[in-house]
């Protein structure tokens, strides 16, 4: 079982801050990668193009796995592997 947490974040200048209330889910894909695709497929979410580079800007102590965002690209999410970021 891996739990990931998605967490909503926003823009200040070039850094994107955790906003709003994380939302945990357990997957039971053992596989970070595949179990972040296949959690955020179901939820309507995409894996950004540029995910890496965004994980650079989140601040915070720990630098998300991944950087989502809903479709339309209206709202971008830190994903965290593990309980609250």
């Amino acid at each position: 079982m891996t739990t990931l947490t998605f967490q909503p974040l926003r823009t200040e200048g070039r850094v994107l801050v955790a906003t709003g209330s994380p939302v945990v889910v357990e997957t039971d894909y053992l596989h970070l990668g595949r179990a972040i695709i296949e959690a955020s497929g179901e939820r309507g979410l995409c894996v950004h193009r540029h995910s890496r580079d965004l994980c650079q800007c989140v601040a915070g102590e720990t630098a998300p796995a991944e950087v989502v965002y809903s479709v339309g690209g209206e709202q971008l999410l830190g994903v965290w592997r593990g309980g609250q970021s």
